[in-house]
Order: structure tokens, then C-alpha cells, then sequence
């Protein structure tokens, strides 16, 4: 009985999947264009809201090397580093040239 509810919920995730299959939107150029677009403008924003953490958490009173200071600007170093990371990573991948599939 367990087994055969498993199967069900299987199903039903799948035909969820299908239905909203992300993949088959960025197929078309328009949206293509529009997501990395973004992607990449996000990525090239983040700095300037890093300085903007910056002179706010100062302003607040807050030495670089207090946890406040750190918690927020330092983790938002982080995720700069890490959306930079991905990015190259991204367009990297989009450099490469495609493998064919023969055998």
C-alpha cells in the first residue's frame, strides 16, 4: 500500500514537472535574452550595494571587525564572490563546444 502511494506521488510530481517545465521557456531567444540579461546585471549590481552596506553599517557605528559589521556586510561579500563564481562558471560552460552524442 505504502509502495503503491510512493508510485502515485511519483506520478504526480512528474506530470507537475512536465507541466512547468522551466526549460522549455528559455528555449524561446526573447526569454533567453531576458534571463541572462538579468543574471547578469545582478551580478555586476552587487558590488555597488556591498558599498552601500558598507556606509550604512558604519554610519550605524560599527567597526569592520564587530559581528554586526561582519554579519551583514561579510556575508554579502560571500554571496558577491559566490554570484561571480557562478557566472564565469555559466559562461564558461556556454564557451565550451557542445559534445555530440555518437556512440
Amino acid at each position: 500500500m505504502a509502495d503503491d502511494d510512493a508510485v502515485a506521488r511519483g506520478k504526480e510530481a512528474a506530470a507537475v514537472h512536465d507541466q512547468w517545465n522551466v526549460g522549455k521557456v528559455y528555449k524561446k531567444p526573447l526569454f533567453a535574452a531576458g534571463f541572462y540579461l538579468t543574471w547578469f546585471g545582478l551580478r555586476l549590481g552587487c558590488p555597488s550595494l556591498l558599498r552601500v552596506f558598507d556606509e550604512e553599517v558604519r554610519a550605524l557605528g560599527f567597526a569592520p571587525w564587530e559581528f554586526n559589521y561582519v554579519r551583514a556586510v561579510g556575508s554579502h561579500a560571500v554571496i558577491c564572490a559566490l554570484n561571480y563564481f557562478w557566472t564565469f562558471e555559466m559562461g564558461y560552460k556556454m564557451l565550451l563546444p557542445k559534445k555530440s552524442k555518437q556512440g
